[in-house]
């Protein structure tokens, strides 16, 4: 499932400077608002969701939508299956695939190369466990 950004993705250094102040951000920090914003933007996320047949109701408005059984069918279109393969908060589709290539397709993917445990970013090193 892909969501749309919202208007504070478009604009996240200045929020980030009005809510917190600029000192929360390191003088290194390339980070910049988009060229657009989300109003701009919000007329082609209705014409993307309607042309793939995704489009809801409108904002902040839940209904039951009908989908076609032929485009929504096999197990990995399943409820079950995306929510044991994500987040709780948000789809895994990493961890989605890599289920598909080893058990379904039985061609596990390559280990990551050395290098990707040890992350340097913004003066801070992340190092993540294999």
């Amino acid at each position: 499932m892909t969501q749309r950004f919202l208007p504070w993705d478009f604009e996240t250094r200045s929020r980030t400077i009005e809510r917190y102040g600029e000192g929360m951000i390191p003088a290194e920090c390339t980070s910049q608002d988009w060229g657009i914003t989300y109003d701009e933007l919000e007329p082609f996320y209705v014409e993307a969701e309607a042309l793939y047949g995704v489009a809801g109701p409108g904002p902040g408005m839940w209904a039951r939508v009908p989908l076609q059984a032929n485009q929504r069918a096999g197990v990995m279109t399943q409820a079950a299956f995306l929510s044991v393969f994500g987040k709780a908060n948000r789809s895994s589709p990493i961890t989605r695939g890599v289920f598909v290539l080893d058990r379904l397709l039985c061609a596990p993917p390559d280990p990551p190369p050395p290098w990707s445990t040890k992350i340097t970013a913004m003066g801070r090193t992340c190092e993540r466990p294999m």
